[in-house]
Protein backbone atom coordinates (compact mmCIF):
# COMPACT_ATOMS: atom_id res chain seq x y z
CA UNK A 1 0.00 0.00 0.00
CA UNK A 2 2.94 2.28 0.80
CA UNK A 3 4.95 2.05 -2.50
CA UNK A 4 1.27 2.29 -4.58
CA UNK A 5 0.65 5.45 -2.56
CA UNK A 6 4.44 6.91 -3.09
CA UNK A 7 3.68 6.59 -7.20
CA UNK A 8 0.52 8.02 -7.43
CA UNK A 9 2.18 11.21 -5.75
CA UNK A 10 4.93 11.84 -7.64
CA UNK A 11 2.99 12.81 -10.92
CA UNK A 12 1.07 15.31 -8.44
CA UNK A 13 5.03 16.02 -7.00
CA UNK A 14 6.17 16.61 -10.57
CA UNK A 15 3.16 18.77 -11.69
CA UNK A 16 3.48 21.06 -8.69
CA UNK A 17 7.40 21.38 -9.38
CA UNK A 18 7.00 22.34 -13.39
CA UNK A 19 4.24 24.96 -11.62
CA UNK A 20 6.71 26.97 -9.00
CA UNK A 21 9.38 26.93 -11.68
CA UNK A 22 7.31 28.73 -13.60
CA UNK A 23 6.04 31.24 -11.42
CA UNK A 24 9.48 31.80 -10.41
CA UNK A 25 10.64 32.64 -14.08
CA UNK A 26 7.30 35.17 -14.49
CA UNK A 27 8.50 36.32 -11.18
CA UNK A 28 12.08 37.16 -12.42
CA UNK A 29 10.58 38.91 -15.69
CA UNK A 30 8.45 40.57 -13.78
CA UNK A 31 10.60 42.46 -11.56
CA UNK A 32 13.15 43.02 -14.47
CA UNK A 33 10.07 45.24 -16.31
CA UNK A 34 9.21 47.04 -13.77
CA UNK A 35 12.80 47.73 -12.26
CA UNK A 36 14.55 47.97 -16.03
CA UNK A 37 11.68 48.67 -18.61
CA UNK A 38 13.61 47.88 -21.11
CA UNK A 39 13.41 49.74 -24.72
CA UNK A 40 12.13 46.43 -26.72
CA UNK A 41 8.60 47.36 -24.17
CA UNK A 42 6.15 48.99 -26.11
CA UNK A 43 2.89 48.24 -24.61
CA UNK A 44 0.37 50.77 -23.61
CA UNK A 45 1.37 50.38 -19.88
CA UNK A 46 2.95 53.67 -20.37
CA UNK A 47 5.59 52.96 -18.01
CA UNK A 48 8.19 55.22 -19.30
CA UNK A 49 6.01 58.44 -18.36
CA UNK A 50 6.12 60.64 -15.66
CA UNK A 51 3.51 61.69 -12.88
CA UNK A 52 2.53 65.18 -13.52
CA UNK A 53 4.15 67.60 -11.25
CA UNK A 54 1.56 69.92 -9.67
CA UNK A 55 2.75 73.02 -7.95
CA UNK A 56 2.36 74.65 -4.57
CA UNK A 57 -0.95 75.84 -4.65
CA UNK A 58 1.00 79.15 -3.17
CA UNK A 59 2.70 79.14 -6.63
CA UNK A 60 -0.50 78.56 -8.37
CA UNK A 61 -1.92 81.43 -7.07
CA UNK A 62 0.75 84.13 -8.08
CA UNK A 63 0.61 82.64 -11.56
CA UNK A 64 -0.22 85.51 -14.42
CA UNK A 65 -0.98 82.86 -17.12
CA UNK A 66 -3.73 83.92 -19.26
CA UNK A 67 -7.67 82.32 -18.01
CA UNK A 68 -8.95 80.43 -21.38
CA UNK A 69 -12.75 80.70 -20.24
CA UNK A 70 -15.25 82.12 -22.90
CA UNK A 71 -15.98 85.27 -21.12
CA UNK A 72 -13.52 86.35 -18.89
CA UNK A 73 -13.49 89.87 -17.98
CA UNK A 74 -10.91 92.03 -16.58
CA UNK A 75 -10.56 91.62 -12.33
CA UNK A 76 -11.08 95.17 -11.24
CA UNK A 77 -8.40 94.92 -8.58
CA UNK A 78 -5.47 93.88 -10.87
CA UNK A 79 -6.64 93.75 -14.69
CA UNK A 80 -6.12 89.94 -14.87
CA UNK A 81 -8.43 88.11 -17.08
CA UNK A 82 -11.09 86.03 -15.18
CA UNK A 83 -14.64 84.60 -14.77
CA UNK A 84 -17.55 87.03 -14.37
CA UNK A 85 -18.13 86.31 -11.14
CA UNK A 86 -14.72 86.93 -9.67
CA UNK A 87 -14.26 89.61 -11.07
CA UNK A 88 -15.69 92.54 -8.52
CA UNK A 89 -14.70 90.25 -5.70
CA UNK A 90 -13.63 92.58 -2.63
CA UNK A 91 -10.06 91.87 -1.63
CA UNK A 92 -8.10 91.37 1.61
CA UNK A 93 -5.83 94.09 2.50
CA UNK A 94 -2.65 92.64 4.87
CA UNK A 95 -0.48 94.27 7.02
CA UNK A 96 3.06 92.23 6.36
CA UNK A 97 6.26 92.68 8.61
CA UNK A 98 9.19 93.71 6.83
CA UNK A 99 11.71 93.50 9.79
CA UNK A 100 14.70 91.62 8.76
CA UNK A 101 14.01 88.54 11.19
CA UNK A 102 10.25 88.73 9.50
CA UNK A 103 12.32 87.46 6.06
CA UNK A 104 11.34 85.77 3.90
CA UNK A 105 7.37 86.90 4.26
CA UNK A 106 5.03 84.42 3.35
CA UNK A 107 3.05 84.77 0.06
CA UNK A 108 3.99 88.04 -1.41
CA UNK A 109 4.84 86.49 -5.11
CA UNK A 110 0.99 86.22 -4.98
CA UNK A 111 -0.24 89.73 -4.16
CA UNK A 112 -2.34 91.39 -6.78
CA UNK A 113 -1.30 94.86 -5.20
CA UNK A 114 1.36 96.14 -2.66
CA UNK A 115 2.03 99.66 -1.17
CA UNK A 116 5.54 99.96 0.90
CA UNK A 117 5.98 102.66 3.03
CA UNK A 118 7.68 104.04 5.52
CA UNK A 119 7.05 103.76 9.33
CA UNK A 120 8.93 104.63 12.08
CA UNK A 121 12.69 103.89 13.14
CA UNK A 122 13.42 104.07 8.91
CA UNK A 123 11.61 100.71 8.23
CA UNK A 124 9.48 100.06 5.84
CA UNK A 125 6.50 97.66 6.27
CA UNK A 126 3.60 96.26 3.68
CA UNK A 127 0.32 96.62 2.86
CA UNK A 128 -0.60 93.55 0.69
CA UNK A 129 -4.05 92.97 -1.62
CA UNK A 130 -5.11 89.92 -2.52
CA UNK A 131 -7.91 88.72 -4.52
CA UNK A 132 -10.07 85.65 -2.60
CA UNK A 133 -9.33 82.86 -5.38
CA UNK A 134 -5.80 84.19 -5.30
CA UNK A 135 -4.44 84.45 -2.04
CA UNK A 136 -2.05 81.73 -0.74
CA UNK A 137 -2.33 79.53 1.94
CA UNK A 138 -0.06 81.11 3.82
CA UNK A 139 0.39 85.16 4.73
CA UNK A 140 2.35 87.21 6.96
CA UNK A 141 4.31 87.69 9.24
CA UNK A 142 1.07 90.32 9.88
CA UNK A 143 2.33 93.88 11.89
CA UNK A 144 0.10 96.57 13.49
CA UNK A 145 -1.88 98.89 11.66
CA UNK A 146 -1.22 102.64 10.64
CA UNK A 147 -3.39 105.26 9.53
CA UNK A 148 -2.47 105.83 6.07
CA UNK A 149 -2.16 101.96 5.48
CA UNK A 150 -5.77 101.70 6.62
CA UNK A 151 -7.16 104.65 4.06
CA UNK A 152 -5.65 102.89 1.51
CA UNK A 153 -7.56 99.80 2.40
CA UNK A 154 -10.89 101.19 2.98
CA UNK A 155 -10.52 103.56 -0.65
CA UNK A 156 -10.21 100.01 -2.19
CA UNK A 157 -13.34 98.44 -0.05
CA UNK A 158 -10.89 96.10 0.87
CA UNK A 159 -11.20 93.76 4.42
CA UNK A 160 -8.26 95.39 6.58
CA UNK A 161 -6.32 92.38 8.24
CA UNK A 162 -4.08 93.54 10.80
CA UNK A 163 -2.64 93.23 14.30
CA UNK A 164 -3.12 95.53 16.94
CA UNK A 165 -2.19 98.90 15.52
CA UNK A 166 -1.53 102.96 16.24
CA UNK A 167 -3.79 104.70 18.57
CA UNK A 168 -4.87 106.55 15.36
CA UNK A 169 -5.28 103.84 12.94
CA UNK A 170 -7.45 101.62 15.82
CA UNK A 171 -9.44 104.59 16.30
CA UNK A 172 -10.41 104.95 12.43
CA UNK A 173 -10.53 100.54 12.26
CA UNK A 174 -13.58 100.93 14.19
CA UNK A 175 -15.56 102.94 11.50
CA UNK A 176 -15.04 99.59 9.24
CA UNK A 177 -17.64 97.47 11.21
CA UNK A 178 -16.95 94.10 9.80
CA UNK A 179 -14.16 94.91 7.53
CA UNK A 180 -11.69 95.40 10.36
CA UNK A 181 -10.06 92.01 10.99
CA UNK A 182 -7.59 92.48 14.13
CA UNK A 183 -5.90 89.41 16.04
CA UNK A 184 -6.36 90.94 19.22
CA UNK A 185 -9.97 90.40 19.34
CA UNK A 186 -10.54 87.64 16.62
CA UNK A 187 -7.15 85.71 16.87
CA UNK A 188 -8.82 81.85 15.68
CA UNK A 189 -8.70 83.40 12.04
CA UNK A 190 -4.59 83.91 12.84
CA UNK A 191 -1.98 81.26 14.40
CA UNK A 192 1.48 81.91 15.66
CA UNK A 193 4.59 80.15 14.11
CA UNK A 194 6.51 77.89 16.72
CA UNK A 195 9.42 78.97 13.45
CA UNK A 196 9.66 82.71 13.69
CA UNK A 197 10.44 84.66 16.43
CA UNK A 198 7.87 86.78 18.27
CA UNK A 199 6.13 89.24 17.56
CA UNK A 200 6.92 88.73 14.05
CA UNK A 201 5.24 85.25 13.74
CA UNK A 202 1.21 85.91 12.98
CA UNK A 203 0.63 84.28 10.00
CA UNK A 204 -3.29 83.81 8.49
CA UNK A 205 -3.88 82.24 5.36
CA UNK A 206 -6.67 82.20 2.19
CA UNK A 207 -8.83 79.53 4.05
CA UNK A 208 -9.07 81.85 7.12
CA UNK A 209 -10.05 84.87 5.41
CA UNK A 210 -12.65 83.32 3.43
CA UNK A 211 -13.84 82.01 6.69
CA UNK A 212 -14.26 85.25 8.33
CA UNK A 213 -15.83 86.69 5.33
CA UNK A 214 -18.41 83.91 5.68
CA UNK A 215 -18.82 84.15 9.70
CA UNK A 216 -19.26 88.03 9.81
CA UNK A 217 -21.03 88.08 6.39
CA UNK A 218 -19.39 91.32 5.39
CA UNK A 219 -20.18 93.04 2.40
CA UNK A 220 -18.50 96.20 1.44
CA UNK A 221 -18.42 98.97 -1.47
CA UNK A 222 -17.74 97.80 -5.17
CA UNK A 223 -14.15 98.87 -6.08
CA UNK A 224 -13.47 102.03 -8.07
CA UNK A 225 -10.75 99.95 -10.48
CA UNK A 226 -8.05 101.50 -12.57
CA UNK A 227 -7.74 101.26 -15.96
CA UNK A 228 -5.55 98.15 -17.47
CA UNK A 229 -4.23 96.99 -20.97
CA UNK A 230 -2.33 93.77 -21.87
CA UNK A 231 1.73 93.91 -21.26
CA UNK A 232 3.53 94.78 -24.33
CA UNK A 233 7.25 95.26 -23.90
CA UNK A 234 8.81 98.54 -25.14
CA UNK A 235 10.63 98.27 -28.83
CA UNK A 236 12.47 101.74 -27.89
CA UNK A 237 14.94 102.70 -24.86
CA UNK A 238 14.72 100.71 -21.81
CA UNK A 239 15.12 101.86 -18.34
CA UNK A 240 16.73 98.53 -16.53
CA UNK A 241 16.58 99.49 -13.03
CA UNK A 242 14.66 101.50 -10.75
CA UNK A 243 16.40 102.27 -7.21
CA UNK A 244 14.55 103.31 -4.02
CA UNK A 245 16.93 104.39 -1.63
CA UNK A 246 14.88 103.57 1.47
CA UNK A 247 17.52 103.62 4.56
CA UNK A 248 19.73 100.81 5.17
CA UNK A 249 18.35 97.51 5.61
CA UNK A 250 15.16 98.26 3.23
CA UNK A 251 16.77 99.94 -0.07
CA UNK A 252 15.22 98.20 -3.02
CA UNK A 253 15.74 97.56 -6.63
CA UNK A 254 13.46 96.76 -9.09
CA UNK A 255 15.33 94.96 -12.69
CA UNK A 256 13.55 94.84 -16.01
CA UNK A 257 13.72 91.53 -17.56
CA UNK A 258 12.85 91.97 -20.91
CA UNK A 259 11.98 88.48 -21.94
CA UNK A 260 9.21 88.06 -19.22
CA UNK A 261 8.50 92.10 -19.53
CA UNK A 262 8.45 92.26 -15.95
CA UNK A 263 10.38 93.58 -12.75
CA UNK A 264 12.62 91.72 -10.78
CA UNK A 265 12.56 93.01 -6.83
CA UNK A 266 15.83 93.07 -5.11
CA UNK A 267 16.23 94.50 -0.88
CA UNK A 268 19.20 95.20 0.49
CA UNK A 269 21.48 94.54 -2.49
CA UNK A 270 19.96 91.00 -2.84
CA UNK A 271 17.22 88.61 -4.61
CA UNK A 272 14.32 89.20 -3.08
CA UNK A 273 12.09 85.81 -2.48
CA UNK A 274 9.22 84.83 -0.96
CA UNK A 275 8.97 81.89 2.15
CA UNK A 276 7.81 79.78 -0.73
CA UNK A 277 11.26 80.52 -3.08
CA UNK A 278 9.30 82.17 -5.31
CA UNK A 279 11.13 85.40 -6.87
CA UNK A 280 9.08 89.09 -5.67
CA UNK A 281 8.10 90.25 -9.48
CA UNK A 282 6.10 93.02 -10.35
CA UNK A 283 4.16 94.25 -13.68
CA UNK A 284 4.19 97.94 -13.10
CA UNK A 285 5.91 100.19 -10.53
CA UNK A 286 4.43 102.96 -9.64
CA UNK A 287 6.48 105.19 -7.19
CA UNK A 288 3.70 107.58 -5.19
CA UNK A 289 5.43 110.75 -3.22
CA UNK A 290 3.76 111.84 -0.13
CA UNK A 291 4.55 113.93 3.21
CA UNK A 292 5.50 112.58 6.56
CA UNK A 293 5.66 113.97 9.91
CA UNK A 294 6.75 112.15 13.16
CA UNK A 295 3.85 112.45 15.72
CA UNK A 296 4.77 110.66 18.84
CA UNK A 297 7.91 109.35 21.07
CA UNK A 298 7.74 105.96 19.57
CA UNK A 299 8.53 108.10 16.20
CA UNK A 300 5.07 106.72 14.37
CA UNK A 301 4.58 108.50 11.00
CA UNK A 302 1.63 110.72 9.80
CA UNK A 303 1.10 110.76 6.27
CA UNK A 304 -0.09 114.00 5.03
CA UNK A 305 -3.76 114.38 3.90
CA UNK A 306 -2.80 115.61 0.21
CA UNK A 307 -4.83 115.38 -2.50
CA UNK A 308 -2.26 115.05 -5.11
CA UNK A 309 1.05 114.72 -5.76
CA UNK A 310 3.81 113.48 -7.82
CA UNK A 311 3.95 110.02 -9.64
CA UNK A 312 6.12 108.16 -11.53
CA UNK A 313 4.55 104.62 -13.19
CA UNK A 314 7.40 102.11 -14.71
CA UNK A 315 6.32 99.50 -17.17
CA UNK A 316 7.09 97.96 -20.11
CA UNK A 317 10.86 99.06 -19.69
CA UNK A 318 10.34 102.72 -19.35
CA UNK A 319 9.15 105.09 -16.82
CA UNK A 320 7.14 108.52 -17.28
CA UNK A 321 6.46 111.39 -15.03
CA UNK A 322 3.01 112.04 -13.62
CA UNK A 323 0.81 112.81 -10.51
CA UNK A 324 -1.81 111.38 -8.34
CA UNK A 325 -5.11 112.37 -7.01
CA UNK A 326 -7.90 112.19 -5.21
CA UNK A 327 -11.34 113.81 -5.75
CA UNK A 328 -11.99 113.34 -1.83
CA UNK A 329 -10.23 111.72 1.41
CA UNK A 330 -11.83 108.98 0.71
CA UNK A 331 -11.86 108.36 -2.69
CA UNK A 332 -9.64 105.83 -4.76
CA UNK A 333 -6.46 107.39 -5.19
CA UNK A 334 -6.04 107.58 -9.46
CA UNK A 335 -2.66 107.94 -11.50
CA UNK A 336 -2.38 110.51 -14.58
CA UNK A 337 0.95 111.29 -17.17
CA UNK A 338 1.67 114.74 -17.81
CA UNK A 339 -1.12 115.06 -20.38
CA UNK A 340 -3.73 114.67 -17.78
CA UNK A 341 -4.29 111.28 -19.14
CA UNK A 342 -5.29 108.12 -16.76
CA UNK A 343 -2.41 106.02 -16.32
CA UNK A 344 -3.40 102.92 -18.45
CA UNK A 345 -1.25 99.89 -15.72
CA UNK A 346 -0.69 96.39 -17.39
CA UNK A 347 -2.77 93.48 -16.35
CA UNK A 348 -1.22 91.99 -13.36
CA UNK A 349 0.79 92.97 -10.36
CA UNK A 350 1.84 96.25 -9.22
CA UNK A 351 3.80 97.42 -6.40
CA UNK A 352 3.52 100.74 -5.18
CA UNK A 353 6.99 102.74 -3.53
CA UNK A 354 6.14 105.51 -1.03
CA UNK A 355 8.64 108.11 -0.62
CA UNK A 356 8.89 111.34 0.82
CA UNK A 357 11.54 112.83 -1.56
CA UNK A 358 12.35 112.33 -4.71
CA UNK A 359 16.17 112.43 -3.88
CA UNK A 360 15.61 109.23 -2.88
CA UNK A 361 14.68 107.57 -6.41
CA UNK A 362 17.00 107.13 -9.66
CA UNK A 363 16.20 105.25 -12.38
Amino acid sequence: MSKKNNNELSPKLLYATKLAVVVLILSVAGLFIYFFQPNWLKFNLNLNSKPAVVPPVSIIASSSAPVTCTNCVRRLLDGEMVAPELAESRPYAVMIDNFPVARPESGLSAASLVYEAPVEGGITRYLAFFAPDKAPLEIGPIRSARAYFLNWAKESGATYVHVGGSPEALDLAKNLGSSNLDEFYKGSYFWRSDSRMAPHNVLTSSDNLNKYRSDSGESGAKLDSWQFKDALASSTSVISEIKIKYPTGYAVSWQYQADTNSYIRYQDNALYLDANGQQVIAKNILVHLASFKVVDDKLRLEMADDLSGPALLCQDGNCQMGVWKKNSSTARTKYYNKNGEEFIFNAGNTWIEVIDNLNILEY
